[in-house]
């Protein structure tokens, strides 16, 4: 195997980013695209002992011996290259959010609660918002979250949320839901996740006057989290309400979005940052 050591001391794991267990078949440049990373972006966050390297054959040799001292690679398909196997002990890569840090100007604090699993595991629904906004300089702060084990009378009733989804909720089973938790700051989002609604919805971005709240169902898409707490931060008096564009994270239907991440209009971006929910850094 065609391997060298690294001369300067290595440091591993990064400090942030989400760690993923590499199955059999992903490779470095797989897990990039499906992440909207550059591969070397994501090897280099990995590894940046190897960043100023500039032999890159040099380069790539280091890479496998971090591979097999670090993330415990032992298999290779060309003989020269170790590649990722669902066998890989401790097998983690880690994932950064971005190819390049942004500069953030305004904050988002996001409160979660769960009263059932999702479709999208949560980790993948939370950065996929910190990616949307982060484009804009938003950065999302997840501030607190809870996983509700109400009395199996009260689960049962909310197992399936009735009545519609109004800018204003003051009643009904979606104000019950948004009042599972309380005493949030005003300039937070509570952020509920529900097994389904009556109505044929993926999210409600309606909640109580000065109690910013949405609520998502589990079988919400990746986007469906962002684009909730999208509607949250438009606004009632924001119009369009929903995006034609299939690009937009306020496409009319979330399971519609083929961009990755999705964008938002110059309009958009700047109603949310008039937001009292967007807190100037």
């Amino acid at each position: 195997m065609l391997e060298q050591k690294p001369t300067q001391a290595v440091t591993f794991p990064p400090r942030d980013g989400d760690r993923y267990k590499v199955r059999t078949g992903d490779s470095w440049g797989s897990i990039a695209k499906a992440n909207d990373l550059d591969t070397w972006a994501l090897i280099e966050y990995n590894f940046p002992v190897v960043k100023s390297v500039a032999d890159f054959q040099a380069k790539c040799k280091m890479v496998n011996w971090l591979l097999r001292n670090h993330v415990g690679c032992t298999k290779s398909s060309d003989g020269k290259n170790y590649r990722f196997d669902s066998s890989d002990t401790p097998g983690y890569i880690y994932i950064p959010l971005f190819n390049v840090q942004p500069t953030f100007t305004h904050r988002v604090g996001l409160h979660f609660c769960s009263l059932t699993t999702t479709n999208v595991p949560f980790n993948t629904a939370f950065r996929n918002a910190q990616r949307v906004y982060a484009q804009y300089g938003i950065r999302i702060d997840f501030q607190s979250g809870r996983s509700l084990g109400l009395p199996e009378d009260e689960a049962n009733r909310l197992a399936v949320v009735n009545g519609s989804c109004e800018w204003e909720i003051t009643s009904g089973e979606f104000n019950d839901v948004q009042r599972l938790v309380g005493g949030l700051p005003s300039t937070e989002i509570l952020v509920c996740y529900v097994k389904e609604f009556s109505a044929s919805l993926l999210g409600c971005g309606g909640h109580a006057p000065n109690k910013p709240a949405c609520i998502v169902a589990a079988a919400g898409s990746g986007w469906t989290t962002a684009h909730e707490v999208g509607h949250v931060l438009l606004g009632k008096n924001f119009s369009p309400v929903h995006a034609t564009d299939t690009t937009n994270l306020m496409y009319k239907t979330t399971l519609g979005i083929t961009s990755n991440p999705p964008q938002l209009t110059t309009a958009q971006v700047e109603q949310i940052k008039k937001s009292s929910c967007c807190v100037k850094l």
